[in-house]
């Protein structure tokens, strides 16, 4: 892969490491909207070649990815290293004991919440964030300027479990679209004829109006927006496929839990975000 990194700046970067190039541009987004300065790495070997040419101060790797571990064991015993961040679906505690013992000084659990992921990066410090002009729109001859939330995608995501909705929002947010999310049907609803989504991710089980009521009453209006259901177990799958001779009513049905890179890949299907915002 190509790998972008700087030796003309003081400050030490992040480094990142993920075989997932949609998870690396979802966190490298948000960690750059913070202020730092990012490289990436999709393995351990180009991470190594990243370390030998670039100063990084923080190292977060995915352990689950292309010889994450490796690359921990080989950097937790150098002398003089950066800290190491690691990312993991594994919650087991011989897990987190052992990333410790090869010399992780922070250890995350996916899913990973992006705020919670830039305050352990700024606690571990590379050095003190650059500070970036804020960017602007650019204005069209004869047009005033518009603001990045007027020419984003609009994904409305309706669920009832504030986590779920954090993550997703974070995620979405930081690849490039402008987001809305609601805590049942009833509430998504209201937000929908106010303003037409681009796309709607709905969870099929909540309380008051399901995920499959909300779908029906989309597809009843006059332009549907794409739907995406997401369901954490068989029956929420078997009930959003269609009855013989009936339209489906979900475009696309993602099974829980949701890695943020599946997210975004299946909502960009059907509203890309704009040139210059997609992480």
């Amino acid at each position: 892969m190509q790998i972008e990194a700087r030796n003309d700046e003081p400050h030490p970067c992040v480094l990142l490491v993920d075989d997932d190039s949609d998870h690396r541009g979802i966190f490298r987004s948000f960690l750059e909207h913070r202020g730092w300065r990012v490289a990436e790495a999709d393995a351990a070997e180009s991470a190594r070649a990243v370390l030998d040419r670039t100063a990084v101060g923080v190292v977060v790797v995915d352990l689950g990815g292309t010889n994450g571990w490796t690359l921990l064991e080989t950097l937790g015993s150098r002398p003089e290293r950066p800290r190491l961040l690691c990312l993991t679906g594994d919650a087991r505690p011989a897990s987190r004991d052992r990333a410790t013992r090869l010399g992780a000084d922070g250890y995350l659990t996916k899913p990973i919440r992006l705020a919670q992921l830039g305050d352990l990066v700024a606690r571990l410090g590379a050095a003190a964030p650059l500070r970036r002009p804020a960017r602007t729109a650019t204005a069209t001859p004869g047009r005033p300027a518009r603001s990045p939330s007027d020419v984003r995608p609009l994904v409305l995501i309706m669920d009832d479990d504030e986590d779920a909705r954090v993550i997703y929002r974070d995620m979405l947010g930081f690849a490039g679209y402008e987001v809305l999310a609601a805590c049942d049907g009833v509430e998504g609803l209201r937000y929908a004829e106010a303003r037409r989504p681009d796309v709607v991710v709905t969870d099929l089980h909540m309380p008051g109006m399901n995920g499959i009521e909300v779908a029906k009453t989309l597809r009843a209006s006059q332009e549907p927006p794409p739907l995406i259901a997401v369901t954490a177990d068989s029956l929420g799958i078997h009930a959003a496929e269609p009855s013989a001779g009936e339209e489906p009513l979900f475009d696309e049905v993602l099974v829980k839990p949701v890695t943020p890179g599946e997210l975004v890949r299946r909502v960009r299907l059907y509203a890309p975000p704009p040139e210059g915002e997609a992480a």
